[in-house]
């Protein structure tokens, strides 16, 4: 937005806020004497509070309204929230020395405190702080020549006002030092670079000590340091699997205050398949797997590789704390609190120094009513930990909400939200609390700003949303500008309810947004496929390809969506465009035997799997695509056999691997055998309806009618929409 278009809202000496205002509208008021010199302004709807006098075109016209006109005398300044960029924020307090010893991610590490006494210096600044300080605009260009007369004709002819003068000078002074104006901006995620020199593990364990440290402070520039020491270890020790299953649960909390693009999902991807190579089907490649499903909203298949990680590890000695936490975090996700909370627990119990489990159960705790509980657990993380800018918000909120600690509250709250440490609905609900708070005083202007900032934060907060159409009007709530990055953080939320249709409104808000939000638009075609829109999902994708052409993912969906239609020859043209982007590309060359599978070329299929395997091994995609096309050719079962067991081997929870697996088995030991393991997957998972709807076509091909029909009904009993049930019913009853 241009200099001259920019809106402002002001805030007098006696803290009533005003406006919005254009460039004109203001320079007007100074004119005509309204503004005296003693406000300050801001950029609406989010910007942070200067003197107005700040502004070198206010500045200019205040002196020259000085020259002529009597001013209004000073007057009490009562304060109000300034918002700070996450560039100045500094970061939490250092864990006690004096807590429990550390129970590490392992021996090998040896990670006992978090103290750093022995630690290397710190490292350098990370490549987004370098990034920002390049992005930042240069200072503006002020003469001095012009404004130096009027300012000394100012305070000869005005002595009575000498103060306003010398704040004035002052504030000139600071605008010719740094004019820059601190907005929020989000961070890039960090992706293990290749052919660093190699160092000993004994040599980086300080690193992984430092790297773990920040870690468990949970805190935004906490995660940041943490994510540039343990990049820096993997970038040179290729083979530290724990390491990486940090990254990417570091990765999983940055995500919120990431740009979420096809750079930040590229930085996942290749976490993941690092620690695939590493540790093929142990629990580190686990974490990054279950971390890369969580960022791309694939809550149901997180959670059964949760499940099957802690199936599988429930005998061991060594618990998998880290699944402790994640079991807890998805059971929260899905309302189920109080199973979630044990399993938290555990994670706490195992691992005393990691923050992120007590305020994930302290939020849990504030779910199920238990305000004394939660409200003792965040002040348990204050204590160790005063710059938690999440716990000083809820905690803030629990005072004055439930504990009528009004003023207490309020002070919590205000000294939370000098930062944007904490994702923005929890912003959104910290401010909304002030707004609250402010309405209780009969401050309705204080009311409407912290409401109106709210709502910014957090579009679906119906609260702030009511509160800004009450004070202000439904004028108000429509000159608020919700930032795209909001608008897909919701819409996630609705795909997670399974509520497509409030989803893809939602995406396509983003898009409509930021023209280069590529994510929104894949996500909004993802949901219009789902919803039976396939012209317009396609439409979808090309417009994700055109705001980002290294969005592989958009293309291998679009072919895929082509291929569906038996649309072959578009799916094969968009894929070959994709292979030009990027030729080494695992998804491409999944997506071209996808392609061939289904237009019924199984060499074809086998060849371009081979060559996906070739770029990553431990993809389970590919070893199903596989093991679809061998059965296809009804002669290799062995072959067939083997990919469905190594996709089975990766992730033993997968439906559609476990399905396969079945039918290699059915085709090489016998039909017999194949239904016995189907029945086997039914007693074990007796709500997974497609591995009941498999056995009943399993049944129906043997031609065993009456039983098929008979697990066909159950699907129908046990299903929302059992529509493939009703079809391979409608197909028994036909015979």
């Amino acid at each position: 937005m241009g200099k001259s278009n920019r809106r402002w809202i002001i805030r007098a000496a006696n803290g009533q806020i005003d406006g919005p205002f254009s460039t004109e509208q203001v320079l007007a008021k100074i004119g005509r004497s309204e503004f005296s010199g003693d406000e300050s302004i801001a950029h609406y709807p989010d910007g942070k509070w200067i003197p107005i006098s700040q502004d070198p075109r206010f500045f200019d016209k205040l002196l020259e309204v000085l020259s002529e006109n009597e001013t209004a005398g000073p007057s009490d300044d009562t304060p109000i929230v300034e918002f700070k960029s996450r560039a100045t924020k500094t970061g939490g307090a250092e864990p006690s020395a004096t807590s429990t010893p550390q129970r590490s991610l392992s021996q090998a590490i040896n990670v006992t405190d978090a103290t750093r006494s022995s630690d290397p210096p710190p490292p350098a600044p990370s490549r987004q702080a370098r990034r920002r300080k390049k992005r930042r605009p240069p200072p503006e260009d002020i003469e001095l020549i012009d404004t130096r007369p009027q300012f000394w004709k100012a305070f000869v002819s005005r002595a009575t006002v000498p103060i306003l003068v010398a704040v004035a000078g002052l504030a000139l002074a600071a605008l010719l030092l740094n004019t820059n104006e601190t907005t929020e901006e989000r961070v890039h995620l960090l992706a293990p670079r290749k052919n660093i020199k190699p160092e000993a593990a004994e040599t980086l364990k300080p690193r992984v000590r430092q790297g773990v440290g920040e870690f468990l402070k949970d805190t935004f520039d906490g995660y940041l340091r943490a994510q540039n020491d343990l990049v820096f270890v993997i970038e040179r020790d290729g083979k530290n699997g724990e390491v990486m299953a940090l990254l990417c649960l570091d990765y999983l909390q940055l995500w919120p205050y990431s740009h979420q693009d096809s750079a930040d999902s590229r930085a996942i991807a290749t976490v993941v398949q690092m620690s695939a190579a590493v540790d093929p089907s142990g629990v580190h490649s686990a974490t990054c797997r279950v971390v890369d499903l969580l960022v791309r909203a694939r809550i149901r298949e997180a959670k059964s590789l949760v499940e099957a990680m802690l199936d599988a590890r429930a005998n061991e000695t060594s618990p998998p704390i880290i699944f402790y936490f994640l079991k807890g975090y998805l059971l929260d996700l899905t309302s189920d609190h109080a199973t979630a909370i044990n399993y938290l627990q555990s994670a706490e119990k195992l691992w005393p120094q990691w923050t992120l489990t007590y305020v994930t159960e302290a939020q849990a705790q504030t779910k199920m009513e238990r305000y004394n509980e939660a409200a003792s657990l965040y002040r348990q993380v204050l204590k160790g930990n005063p710059g938690h800018t999440v716990a000083r918000i809820e905690l803030g909120l629990l005072e004055y909400k439930y504990f009528s600690h009004f003023q207490q509250g309020e002070q919590l709250l205000n000294q939370a939200l000098q930062s944007e440490d904490a994702p923005r609905p929890t912003l959104s609900r910290g401010l909304f609390g002030l707004a609250e708070i402010a309405l209780k005083k009969g401050d309705q202007r204080h009311a409407l700003g912290f409401a109106q900032k709210a709502f910014a934060m957090n579009s679906s907060n119906i609260g702030a949303k009511n509160l800004v159409v009450q004070l202000g009007g439904i004028e108000k709530l429509k000159g608020i500008k919700v930032k795209g990055q909001q608008f897909i953080l919701e819409g996630d939320q609705f795909a997670r309810e399974g509520d497509c249709q409030a989803a893809q409104a939602h995406y396509k808000a983003a898009f409509e947004d930021d023209q280069k939000n590529a994510n929104a638009a894949l996500k909004a075609a993802q949901c219009l496929w789902r919803l039976s829109f396939p012209t317009e999902a396609i439409e979808w994708l090309s417009r994700a390809i055109k705001a980002d052409p290294t969005l592989i993912e958009a293309y291998v969906t679009m072919a895929d969506y082509q291929a569906q239609r038996y649309n072959f020859m578009a799916a094969t043209r968009v894929l070959e465009t994709a292979r030009q982007v990027n030729p080494k590309s695992y998804e491409v060359f999944r997506g071209m035997a996808l392609v061939e599978l289904k237009r019924g070329n199984t060499s074809g299929a086998l060849a371009f799997g081979k060559t996906a395997l070739s770029l990553y091994e431990n993809d389970v995609e590919t070893q199903i695509i596989m093991a679809k096309a061998a059965l296809a050719t009804k002669k290799d079962y062995k072959m067939a056999y083997n990919y469905a067991a190594k996709a089975v081997e990766i992730d033993i929870n997968h439906r559609e691997a476990q399905i396969v697996y079945a039918q290699a088995l059915a085709g090489l030991q016998g039909v017999d055998v194949g239904v016995e393991y189907y029945l086997k997957l039914v007693s074990n998972y007796p709500l997974v309806t497609e591995y009941r709807l498999a056995l009943g076509k399993t049944l129906l091909a043997d031609e065993r009618y009456q039983q098929a029909e008979e697990i066909f009904r159950q699907i129908i009993k046990l299903d929302e929409k059992p529509k493939a049930a009703y079809v391979e019913l409608a197909n028994v009853l036909r015979v």
